[in-house]
């Protein structure tokens, strides 16, 4: 008969099994890189532009199962780092591009090469020129009715800027760099000072989403405008 196994040894072994897993978690292999966001507007004044450069990484999430799973059979992740792109439009309004959806980009207006994970995230990573963000496939773009109170925040219609700031106003562009400029910090908190101050709270004020909410304060936090 096998040898019987105390509770306690038991539950230390699972115990290092568990820690082992985790400290192997991270161990995937992943690629980087850094991507320059430039939104180009022209206005009554001429042309206003602002850029951000943020940190994307994609890693597969295999961990401890890396060695023994082909790559199609151990799921992809992504992650972005930085902060949304801030256009000064002048007279005390801005316009933002969002960070959500920013770690996508490079998949949606460049052509990755297959198998995409790694090679594709590698070739991505050594791309050279700017390619141009179609509007529709670009984060979302938003203003504040008034910069100091966050519960005024606006969707802007790529297509339609003179809907929100008046007649003059249009998008010309957003594009996309591969760089290795740092990442950019303080130029969103700059702005939105009260960014530092409602910390995982909703920009309506609250705690959580309310996914019943037709306010875009309420579907909006502090994580849309900057990821470290």
């Amino acid at each position: 008969m096998p040898a019987s196994v105390s509770p306690a040894r038991l539950g230390l072994t699972l115990a290092s099994l568990v820690a082992a897993g985790l400290a192997l978690a991270g161990c995937g292999e992943s690629v980087s890189w850094h991507q320059k966001l430039t939104v180009t507007v022209d206005t009554p004044d001429g042309f206003r532009s602002g850029s951000a450069v943020q940190r994307v990484r994609i890693y597969d999430k295999a961990g401890i199962l890396e060695p023994i799973l082909p790559h199609e059979a151990r799921g992809v992740a992504n992650e972005v780092t930085g902060e949304a792109v801030v256009v000064d439009l002048g007279q005390g309004r801005y316009m933002f591009m969002l960070v959500p959806g920013a770690s996508l980009l490079t998949q949606r207006v460049l052509e990755w090469p297959k198998p995409w994970f790694p090679d594709g995230a590698r070739a991505v990573a050594r791309f050279e020129g700017v390619a141009h963000v179609p509007p529709n496939r670009a984060p979302t773009l938003v203003t504040f009715t008034s910069i100091d109170a966050p519960k005024t925040v606006k969707r802007i219609d790529p297509g339609n800027l003179a809907a929100t700031f008046g007649s003059g106003y249009r998008l010309h562009s957003i594009t996309l760099e591969i760089t290795d400029e740092p990442v950019t910090e303080g130029r969103v908190e700059q702005v939105l000072g009260w960014l530092l101050t409602i910390g995982n709270d909703q920009l309506d004020g609250e705690r959580y989403q309310d996914a019943r909410s037709q306010l875009l304060a309420s579907q909006l936090n502090s994580l849309d405008f900057k990821r470290d």
